[in-house]
């Protein structure tokens, strides 16, 4: 984890965890590097759809 990096908790039901970590190791990664992926695919697919994201610099620090 670099200095950039924040921890997110994530809720979701047993099924899913277990749907992830199988992409997950048919892709070789973890199941955190598999949902950074999903998470970097949905900002792509949302900025590509609706409009680009705009962050300022406090948007992006904390929360």
């Amino acid at each position: 984890m670099n200095n950039t990096d924040m921890k997110f908790l994530v809720r979701a039901n047993k099924e899913i965890i277990a749907k992830v970590d199988y992409i997950a190791q048919y892709h070789g990664i973890s199941r955190n590097a598999e949902v950074n992926l999903a998470l970097r695919k949905l900002i792509v697919d949302f900025e590509k759809e609706v409009e680009p994201i705009q962050l300022d610099s406090s948007d992006a620090s904390s929360k």
